[in-house]
């Protein structure tokens, strides 16, 4: 399935609708918020981009 993410809540909802099924009907807003405060999914997008030097 494709879709277009927008943000990182955008991204753990998309995710909540696949284990939905798992979470006996949980919300998929509620399994989203969850997924963002877990460990399992972490936004990087915010954290300064790091050089990395490869040796040739």
């Amino acid at each position: 399935m494709r879709s277009q993410i927008a943000d990182f809540p955008g991204l753990c909802r998309n995710i909540a609708r696949f284990i939905q099924p798992w979470f006996d009907g949980l919300s998929i807003e509620s399994l989203g918020y969850r997924m963002q405060k877990s460990r399992l999914v972490r936004d990087q997008s915010k954290q300064p981009a790091v050089m990395m030097r490869v040796a040739i």
